[in-house]
Formats: structure tokens, sequence, C-alpha cells
């Protein structure tokens, strides 16, 4: 039902859902379902799906944060042009899904938009106008976080390496790019943005990807690991040795090196990690919402604990009659588990509405639209239970309902 959802959101065009009874209707019908159990799940979730078959799904047209990858690295240094490895090796993105910030891929006619751009950290080699793009987005007052690995090289200006950093006027790092340790770590140096001072955050490197897949935790999990396809290449390492730079240093390796540091850009700014971070989700946790927040990225559910979020509307004109917010809380490398949840409905509607879940029957009882939307509602997923719930809200006034209404959750009396 999520997925579904999901799919209708972005258009629905290629959703279509198809039941062919066994044996031309002749034979049981609980077979079709995928047995009894299958039967009786599928039974209660029709009325929710009819119940959302007229709902309006709200989106955000337009994103602050954009993402963008440049094929050349494809081209040039895995000289190929199978583009299915293109989302291999633009797995970082997949962090801004798992902590629930809005993006979208950069279109060029909104470049100015923008207050975030998060180029792919394993663009090594970049073209020429891509290089322009990202200096002219910073210069006018964008923020970027890039790796030194971004950009390194551009076919146009030849074999001098560094070509985004120089152009960004970010002194290039000195020293070899480490690519041996299996525990390398950076430590913030003080509080900041995206940091709290004392925290640490993992590095990746070549030695690692060698040795992660041998170990039972990777295997056990293996398509769920951000660098499952990637070829044993060179891209993942850090710069040790590389002690200084021209910006503030807002982290650094154990040996003292640079590991991020935030630049001044013209009227723009620049966070570079001088090097690979493992990108794993549960090893950089909040990151993403961190840099947004940094950036001054505008989104109403960014704190949201359950990232899998959407809402819905049924209307009649211009009044709802029926408000939803689906939400999946069954995935774990999202860093959510069973338990009570603060959760915003940024698109809850003005009024009273009584709020239940449709899928385990339970009742939240009575909110105002503004409760729900600036203060959240604390919804519970058990450990037994389904991990899915779409909450309902139901317009009413608590003084003319049924006494069964007041069981639950009550309205202040001023109200």
């Amino acid at each position: 039902l999520y997925t579904e959802m999901s799919l209708s959101g972005g258009g629905g065009l290629n959703l279509h859902v198809y039941y062919n009874p066994p044996g031309g209707g002749s034979g049981p019908l609980w077979q079709g379902y995928a047995g009894h159990w299958g039967y009786d799940r599928y039974e209660h979730f029709k009325p929710i799906y009819r119940e959302l078959h007229g709902a309006t799904m709200l989106t955000s047209l337009s994103k602050d944060v954009a993402v963008y990858q440049d094929p050349t690295t494809l081209f040039t240094k895995h000289r190929t042009t199978f583009v299915h490895r293109l989302p291999d090796l633009a797995r970082w993105f997949e962090l801004l899904k798992h902590q629930g910030v809005e993006y979208e891929q950069l279109q060029p006619e909104r470049l100015g938009e923008y207050k975030l751009v998060l180029p792919n950290l394993l663009d090594e080699v970049v073209s020429l106008e891509t290089v322009e793009m990202l200096d002219g987005y910073v210069r006018q007052g964008g923020k970027i976080v890039i790796s030194a690995l971004t950009g390194r090289y551009c076919p146009e200006t030849g074999t001098e390496p560094f070509v985004l950093l120089k152009r960004l006027g970010i002194d290039p790092p000195e020293g070899e790019y480490v690519q041996t340790g299996v525990d390398v770590k950076a430590t913030a140096t003080q509080s900041t943005p995206v940091l709290d001072a004392g925290e640490s955050i993992p590095f990746y490197t070549l030695e690692k990807l060698h040795h992660d897949p041998i170990t039972k935790s990777i295997q056990s999990r293996f398509f769920q690991w951000p660098f499952r396809w990637i070829p044993l290449t060179d891209y993942f390492g850090y710069y040790r040795d590389n002690k200084t730079t021209n910006g503030d240093v807002w982290a650094r390796f154990g040996e003292g090196g640079v590991a991020i540091s935030r630049h001044t850009v013209g009227k723009g700014e620049v966070l570079v990690l001088w090097g690979v971070p493992d990108y794993w989700p549960e090893n950089l946790p909040g990151f993403m919402k961190r840099a947004a927040k940094w950036a001054g990225v505008e989104q109403k559910t960014i704190d949201n604990p359950i990232p899998l979020m959407m809402e819905c509307q049924r209307k009649t004109g211009d009044k709802v009659e029926r408000h939803y917010a689906v939400i999946w809380c069954g995935e774990p490398r999202f860093g959510v588990k069973p338990g009570t949840y603060r959760q915003k409905l940024p698109n809850a509607p003005d009024g009273t509405w009584f709020v239940d879940d449709m899928v385990t029957g339970r009742r939240y009882g009575w909110y105002r639209g503004d409760e729900l939307r600036e203060q959240g509602i604390d919804l519970t997923f058990e450990e037994n239970n389904s991990a899915l719930q779409v909450v309902r809200m139901v317009p009413g006034n608590p003084a003319n309902w049924p006494d069964w209404g007041k069981r639950y959750r009550q309205l202040d009396e001023e109200e």
C-alpha cells in the first residue's frame, strides 16, 4: 500500500493493479490471495484502498535541495557507457532519503533557487561545464558539499589535478591519498552546524572495501550496503597528512589532518570532506538534515523522526472531508524501530479532527489542525503489529459526537 501510494504521488502513470482469480474464477478465492493469511490481510486492506482511492496526494512541487551527478567519471575512469553503474556510484544521495530531506535532480533553470546543491562525492572526473556551473552557483550565494575527490580532473583542462577546488579558490591538499585502514575516523574540533564538538564520523578506504564483504554483518545485509557494486578502484581514502587549509577547520583525522572544512567563496559557502565518508546510513545519522539546516533549507517535516510519510486529502470543492498521513515505520536502516514518535503533519487543515489509524484501529482522539502542524502527534508502532499506519483525520465537533468519543484524547476546555 505504501509503495503504491508513493508511485501514485509521482503521477501513477505506470501503476496498474490486476487480479485474475485462479482457474478462471472457479477455484477457492483464498488461493489467489497467497493462502488464508494473505486473503485475510487483503480483505483487511480493501476498505483502506477504497477510501484512499479518491484522495489527492499533497507534494511539494519545488525543492530547496538538488543533487547532481556528472557522467564523465563513468565515461573516462570506467571507460564504459553502462549507465546502470551511475546509481551505484551515487548512493551518497540516498542519505537524503533515509533522513527525510526532500530533494530533486538539479534543474538548470532553477539553479539560483536552490539553497543546497550536492554534487556526487565520487565524481572524480567532471566536465568544464560542471566546474563552471558549481563555481557560479556558489559565488552567487549557494552552498555545496563536496569531497576533495569531487572534480579532481577535467578533460578540457588537461592533466592538472584538483580543478574544482582551484576554481573555487580552495587550496589543494598536501600529501598522499591514503587508502589503508579499516577504522579511520574524524572528530569534530568544535560545535558546528553539521557535528557536535567531539562527535566522530567514519571515513572509507580501499582496504575497507576489500575487507567488508567477508564480514558476516555485511553479508547478511549485502543489498543494503551502499558500496556493494562499486569496482575495487581507488575512490576511497583520505588526506591523512594535509594539516592546513585556507578555510575553517571543523574536524580532523586522528593523525591531525584536516577532515572537514568550510570555505567562503564569493557570496556562498563550500563544505569540503577531505576524503570519502562511510555513507552507510547508520554511520552518518542526521548529517544530511544538519547540512540542509546549515544551508537554510525550509522544510516543515525535516525534524520528523519517521522520514517515510505521505499526506493526502479527500475534498469536495474547497472543503476537506478527510485528511490522511500514510506512514511507514518498517525500515531499520532508516533508523526507525518500534516505539512512540512525535510526528508533525505539516499539511493538516485548520479545524477540529478525530484522529485514528485505519490499519490497527487505534484511536488517537481529538486534535486541532494547528496542533498537528506545529506540535505533532505521538504515534505508537508496536513490535508485533503492523509497521504501517494510515492516520485518518475526520472533522467534527467533540460536543456533538457520541459518548464513545469522550473515551479518547480531548481538546482543552477553552476550546
